[in-house]
């Protein structure tokens, strides 16, 4: 058996090992709530991001639907087929953008060969 002393200094070891717990606790707490404020703030960029990105594509999207209405609807009499044009257009000009580039350098280079034909045989 323990002594009234012995059970004295042990109380007091067992309180002051639970003060140590508790500030452990309390500090764990404030790094998981800054952690947590952290995790909030980055998933809010993340999704103002996100929604920049959709309204600068939209806009794009709209200007590119409009000049392509302008043009279609001179040529079109029906508004309803040419705002269709217009979007179909609108949705393709990447693709006709890059065909049409892609075709642009091929005849280049097709001029440009031709051209290297003509000075190499001039000089012979």
């Amino acid at each position: 058996m323990l002594t009234p002393e012995e059970l004295k200094q042990r109380r007091a070891s067992l309180i002051k090992e639970l003060r140590e717990l508790d500030n452990q606790i309390q500090q764990a707490e404030r790094t998981l709530k800054g952690l947590k404020k952290a995790t909030i703030k980055n998933r809010f960029k993340q999704l103002l991001g996100g929604l920049l990105k959709l309204m600068i594509w939209l806009s794009f999207f709209l200007a590119r639907t409009a000049f392509f209405y302008y043009f279609l609807h001179s040529v079109i009499r029906w508004s309803l087929f040419a705002l269709l044009g217009a979007i179909w257009l609108a949705c393709g000009s990447d693709f006709l953008y890059i065909e049409g580039r892609d075709w642009v350098q091929e005849k280049w280079s097709l001029c440009q060969r031709r051209r290297s034909l003509r000075k190499q045989r001039r000089s012979k």
